[in-house]
């Protein structure tokens, strides 16, 4: 419960602030103890900054602020030609890694010189989380889509020998049943069972016999599609195709 108050409370205070390129500025508001984020997309500038100890990204306390080397407590108060000459020193708000921990903490930085958008840790804070909500939705979306038109099937008996053998695992792609999209001569297909096999299987087993396909669905090839009549004669399986009979020597 305390989570979800947590997490409605930080985007509660980073809308007022704004998301992304929309997100304000907190450079010209900033406080001694303040807790802000340095953010650049450039690369070049981002390296530039990582080489003097500034790592945009990182949430760093502000430690002091000067205007022409007298110290300030807040730069909201000073006009805006005169903001340029600020410097501000920060130095990281938890410790980092050792690759990146420096001896001369706090760093010398100017606000609105040397990066070009700060953000406050509530803004950051709240904009991670929605990356990250997003970057889940992505991976739970693309799971269920694959887990919706593909899935795995065993293959439990031997009625598509040599094609499939007992305990091969297939892949099968969901389709649909219409223009180009369906199933053809010679596809292998998986469904369930119609109504009327059901029926004879559910009599069979009144009768005493154990069948393992009830309820299951079957894997088998395509002979013949509508318009076209299938059967067997004299043990061989056929296709009627218009007035001409195509012999299935392959039984699978």
């Amino acid at each position: 419960m305390n989570d979800i108050l947590n997490f409605r409370k930080t985007f509660s205070g980073a809308a007022s602030e704004g998301f992304g390129t929309k997100a304000r500025n907190v450079a010209s508001t900033m406080s001694v103890n303040d807790v802000v984020v340095p953010i650049s997309g450039n690369l070049a500038l981002r390296q530039s900054l990582a080489n003097d100890g500034i790592y945009p990204g990182v949430e760093y306390k502000v430690c002091s602020l000067t205007l022409n080397g007298e110290e300030i407590s807040t730069i909201s108060d000073v006009p805006v030609n005169e903001r340029i000459n600020i410097i501000a020193r920060i130095k990281p708000a938890y410790r980092l890694r050792d690759y990146l921990e420096r001896t001369d903490w706090p760093v010398s930085v100017k606000p609105f010189e040397d990066v070009p958008l700060w953000l406050s840790k509530t803004t950051y804070e709240a904009g991670t989380m929605l990356g990250t909500l997003e970057l889940a939705f992505s991976y739970v979306s693309i799971a269920a889509i694959l887990a919706y038109f593909v899935r795995f099937t065993y293959v439990p008996s031997e009625s598509m020998i040599p094609a499939l053998n007992p305990g091969d695992v297939t892949i099968v792609t969901r389709t649909m049943s219409f223009g180009p999209l369906k199933p053809k001569v010679g596809d292998c297909i998986l469904f369930d069972p119609p109504s009327e096999l059901n029926n004879i299987i559910s009599k069979i087993d009144q009768e005493g016999v154990n069948r393992p396909t009830k309820g299951q669905q079957f894997l088998k090839r395509v002979v013949a599609v509508p318009g076209e009549a299938a059967g067997v004669k004299n043990s061989q399986p056929y296709v009627e195709l218009k007035n001409d009979v195509s012999i299935i020597k392959d039984t699978e």
